[in-house]
């Protein structure tokens, strides 16, 4: 679970805007440069920026200066040398390489897109929206053209960057062996894997967390089972199996995933 405090009286959050002098008035500024800059056609451009050129884009070097004031208002504050930042859209990775002070590294974290289409059509709570909100709702046609789309432009972030420092994880592997993924992850980090929180070979100890917002899952705590959610293979309608299967065929063969499935 999360603190439940809003960001102001949040004991973390209150304590990084201090540390990085940034006020209400920067947070909507970010809102505004966040909704210009990091859309999804934009990755491609910001990939072909270096930390010297990206002056020149004049709201695209503002959202970085703004970023680096986070970052580094975040490090000081936890003294942490790793900052993990969940940011699934492309153009937020393409960026990373052009804030000055940090070394980006990337997980290029990949589920089977049929199963992805089936969770996006099921009704969910939003805890970002009170009692009675919920997650969107999105179509077989919707989920399939997404998912193709963000993860061509995650392989072109990867693709840009050092090799040494991104990795490709399947969800189906990491579900299956949480902890080897996780040991992964902290070597391509170069990081030790003392303190892990893994009480067992799929279970995991969380504390309460400072999440502001986000899929209802991230704000679990306590001990925590890792396992694959299968359902979508017995439960997903066969049209939008044929529809998800066919239109990202390409993608599921690059990603070695079967094409036909037994129920």
């Amino acid at each position: 679970m999360r603190c439940g405090n809003t960001i102001d009286a949040c004991p973390v959050w209150s304590r990084v805007l201090e540390a990085g002098s940034l006020s209400r008035d920067d947070a909507e500024r970010a809102f505004e440069l966040e909704r210009e800059v990091m859309r999804w056609r934009r990755t491609w451009g910001i990939l072909k920026e270096s930390p010297e050129s990206v002056s020149g884009w004049e709201s695209l070097y503002a959202y970085c200066q703004m970023a680096s004031r986070l970052y580094h208002a975040v490090g000081d504050v936890t003294g942490a040398r790793v900052i993990v930042d969940s940011a699934k859209r492309p153009p937020h990775g393409a960026l990373l390489r052009l804030i000055p002070g940090i070394t980006p590294s990337f997980v290029h974290l990949v589920r089977d897109p049929r199963a992805v289409a089936y969770s996006r059509s099921q009704k969910r709570a939003n805890p970002d929206r009170g009692a009675e909100g919920e997650m969107p709702i999105n179509s077989a046609l919707n989920s399939a053209v997404h998912w193709g789309a963000w993860n061509l432009g995650a392989h072109a972030v990867r693709f840009k960057n050092d090799s040494r420092r991104s990795a490709l994880i399947k969800y189906e592997d990491f579900a299956a062996r949480p902890e080897q993924a996780v040991t992964g992850i902290t070597n391509l980090l170069g990081e030790k894997t003392g303190g892990s929180p893994f009480v067992g070979e799929r279970k995991v100890a969380l504390s309460t967390n400072h999440t502001i917002s986000g899929n209802p899952d991230r704000l679990l705590s306590g001990t925590v089972e890792v396992k694959e959610d299968s359902r979508w293979r017995t439960l997903m309608p066969k049209n939008d199996r044929l529809i998800t299967t066919s239109l990202m065929l390409p993608l599921l063969l690059h990603y070695r995933y079967p094409i036909i499935l037994r129920r």
